[in-house]
């Protein structure tokens, strides 16, 4: 009888950033981060902006096996600081991505 050969984890690689949340590591295309206290509330917000087809936020996938969040990897780069060197093309997208996650959740319960 055959074995199947065991397979290796994939690799946690550590993203840079976690200001807001230490501990942020990719593993393939999705993001962990252990929860914190408004767990509940984070995930009803990712679910119902998927729901909403707003395109900004990661996706909510579920809990791994060591109780952390598990996020669709959006591709992108950090804006350190402030962002106050943007220029005023990437200012003006992060605007309207604001506003449209404020049309979005406008008035509802999230």
């Amino acid at each position: 009888m055959e074995t199947e050969p065991q397979r290796e984890p994939p690799a946690e690689i550590p993203l840079p950033g976690g200001q807001l949340t230490p501990g942020l590591v990719r593993v393939g295309n999705t993001v962990r981060r252990l929860p914190k206290g408004n767990v509940a509330f984070v995930h009803d917000l990712l679910v119902f902006l998927e729901d909403q087809g707003f395109p900004f936020v990661p996706r909510f996938l579920g809990m791994d096996e060591q109780g952390r969040d598990i996020l669709s990897y959006l591709e992108g780069e950090m804006w350190h600081g402030s962002g106050s060197g943007l220029s005023d093309e990437l200012l003006e997208q992060a605007a309207r991505a604001i506003r449209r996650y404020h049309d979005a959740t406008a008035g509802t319960g999230p």
